[in-house]
């Protein structure tokens, strides 16, 4: 089908003349329920909720509308989802009531209830296996992987005194 063929399906739908509004409305409306209502309100008005270091470390991701009945009546309960950077989850997390009356402000009393706090995922993960090869020799990175296997426990304690043995046991064969 053509674009021509679509515009006249959505003309004959209508049973009006084609307004701008009909065609913009179909486009948006999957958006809404995927990102929430004043999500892009909300980033554009970002740096009023932290005015610190945290605006470009936080950031929202969508607004998801939920009802509940409470008491007998039917309530919305909206949930504000943030992407954080992993180093500051915590710290957000403790900011979180803070925030949540920030957002309210903005927008009327009670407009969020809750915060979903999420971690980005790093770009910049480091490969274990490099930074272990620059510090051991690949016969001895083995030779522990083989130990360790070879002596499994039952629990943790003897686990622990079994390691303990075998260190002291490296450490006086090194010293020969």
């Amino acid at each position: 089908m053509s674009k021509q063929h679509n515009i006249q399906n959505l003309a004959t739908k209508y049973n009006s003349r084609l307004h701008i509004s009909k065609l913009i409305e179909p486009i948006i409306k999957p958006l809404t329920k995927k990102y929430g209502v004043k999500v892009d309100e909300l980033s554009m008005l970002w740096s009023q909720v932290f005015d610190d270091e945290y605006k470009n470390l936080v950031s929202p991701k969508k607004i998801v509308t939920e009802y509940r009945f409470k008491d007998g009546e039917r309530k919305k309960y909206r949930k504000l989802h943030l992407e954080v950077s992993g180093t500051s989850a915590m710290e957000i997390e403790y900011r979180r009531n803070s925030i949540i009356e920030k957002v309210n402000e903005i927008f009327g009393h009670n407009f969020i209830s809750d915060l979903v706090i999420k971690k980005k995922h790093s770009q910049n993960k480091i490969n274990c296996n490099d930074s272990i090869s620059d510090n051991y020799n690949s016969s001895q990175i083995f030779q522990t992987k083989y130990v360790a296997q070879a002596e499994k426990s039952e629990t943790l304690e003897d686990a622990l005194t079994k390691l303990g043995k075998n260190i002291k046991e490296q450490r006086r064969n090194e010293n020969k």
